[in-house]
């Protein structure tokens, strides 16, 4: 039996709302934390006094924090002969990979606030050789290994154990919905052809400007609210969907509790508390959808 397909909602919104339904609040009413991070006004009946309560053993590596992917042509999502499969899916949506929802940015304007970027080396076991993370490398690593690798028949950096070597770029984004005045936490990994993307985006951001009382500064990067598109992109091997960016304003200010959130979630990555873990990564290793 299979998930049945969610694409007009950002990530856990539909699930928290169908949890608790509930009269509009009167405007008033205090701001409280749903049980999922999300934000929303309280109800009548206040736990408050609760709060955190029950999840005091929890630590970093008990959380896992979604991969948002593209949904391309041959994704498992999109068959029916896989366990993965979900009705609806289509190439260019967008797939969160702990819940499993599928976000359509044609149906629904899907934004983020990107919060922290990083860059490794991931290794994995070639398909042909039944697939599978091997393990994440830092940037010197990752250099020094590719000195020492060589380039097969399908574009792939194979490195002397003989798994496959992925340059792979990491934004840490929050996914803000709009509507419901929160956001959540996601990775986005550009590897291969998408590479260029990621540059393209780091520049985007770093361009932009406001004018301080000593000046124009860069603003941080989890000031900024940011659509996400996907575009049909090809080349000589093939087609594919790849990401697309447009900048879409900056939050209310630092008081602005999606900018708190994305500030604590930045300070995590800088401090080590939160890093990615590929072995989680849907379709991990596979590049076969996307043409180097």
């Amino acid at each position: 039996m299979t998930d049945e397909v969610k694409t007009s909602t950002i990530p856990t919104a539909a699930t928290a709302s169908q949890a608790t339904p509930q009269e509009q609040p009167p405007a008033d009413n205090p701001i409280a934390v749903k049980p999922n991070g999300a934000v929303t006004t309280a109800a009548s009946d206040d736990f408050s006094g609760f709060a955190g309560e029950g999840f005091q053993g929890l630590g970093k590596d008990d959380l896992a924090i979604p991969f948002l992917t593209i949904l391309q042509s041959g994704s498992p999502q999109l068959k029916r002969s896989e366990g993965e499969y979900i009705p609806g899916a289509a190439e260019g949506m967008l797939y969160n990979s702990v819940t499993r929802e599928v976000l359509d940015p044609v149906a629904k304007h899907i934004f983020v606030v990107p919060c922290a970027y990083d860059r490794h080396f991931v290794e994995w076991r070639i398909r042909e050789n039944g697939g599978g993370f091997k393990g994440q490398h830092s940037v010197e690593e990752g250099l020094a290994l590719l000195e020492k690798s060589m380039r097969d028949d399908k574009n792939r950096d194979i490195i002397e154990s003989g798994n496959q070597l992925n340059d792979t770029r990491t934004f840490f984004v929050m996914i803000y919905d709009q509507e419901e005045g929160y956001a959540t936490p996601a990775l986005i990994t550009m590897t291969s052809t998408q590479i260029k993307k990621a540059k393209q985006w780091l520049m985007q951001q770093n361009l932009l400007k406001l004018k301080g009382p000593s000046g124009p500064y860069t603003p941080p990067m989890f000031a900024s609210k940011w659509r996400v598109n996907t575009v049909p992109e090809s080349n000589e091997k093939g087609s594919w969907m790849g990401w697309a960016f447009s900048h879409e304003g900056y939050l209310s200010g630092p008081q602005d509790p999606v900018f708190v959130e994305a500030l604590k979630f930045a300070k995590s990555v800088k401090s080590g508390a939160v890093k990615p873990d590929f072995s989680k990564a849907p379709e991990a290793g596979n590049d076969d959808d996307v043409p180097f």
